[in-house]
């Protein structure tokens, strides 16, 4: 599930994180112990060839349950609605674990893209089809801000204790 949940997030609206930037972990620590400028400006680019959709989601019972579509995203236009559980994103069970499986269905995320989210609504199964866009400035914006708050402008806590 895990995996699901890292894969999607790049599609969604609401998430931060290296996977954001298609890097592991310990590669994006390493960037961002770097300057911050270079980080932002990687990041940026990055996500600037990412797809997204325009949603956001909470995980019940181990799968994402819809709880957020943004007005007019792709999303919408597909019919995807707050509640829906999304049990198969391109056919993958959103319960899967094999991170290949998962590489390789993130290379596919871009612009243009057409993904199915195979969901749940009120016990009834259905497919839907959402054409991925290019991730809105406006989000890339927010994406990028929380990092930097995060990575970036927090001080080490003995720089806090240390200050008057």
């Amino acid at each position: 599930m895990k995996k699901a949940i890292a894969l999607l997030f790049p599609v969604l609206l609401l998430s931060v994180g290296p996977v954001l930037a298609g890097e592991d972990d310990k590669e994006h620590q390493k960037r961002c112990g770097a300057e911050a400028s270079t980080c932002i400006r990687d990041m940026a680019d990055k996500l600037k060839q990412r797809g997204w959709i325009g949603i956001e989601w909470e995980e019940t019972d181990g799968r994402p349950r819809i709880s957020h579509v943004v007005q007019g995203s792709p999303a919408a236009t597909a019919g995807v609605q707050v509640g829906d559980v999304v049990v198969a994103f391109n056919g993958v069970p959103t319960n899967e674990d094999d991170e290949v499986v998962w590489a390789e269905m993130k290379r596919s995320l871009v612009p243009g893209n057409v993904v199915t989210l195979s969901i749940v609504r009120a016990g009834a199964a259905s497919d839907l089809r959402v054409e991925l866009v290019a991730v809105p400035d406006h989000i890339i914006a927010q994406w990028v801000g929380m990092h930097v708050l995060e990575h970036h402008a927090a001080a080490p806590d003995d720089e806090i204790a240390a200050s008057p």
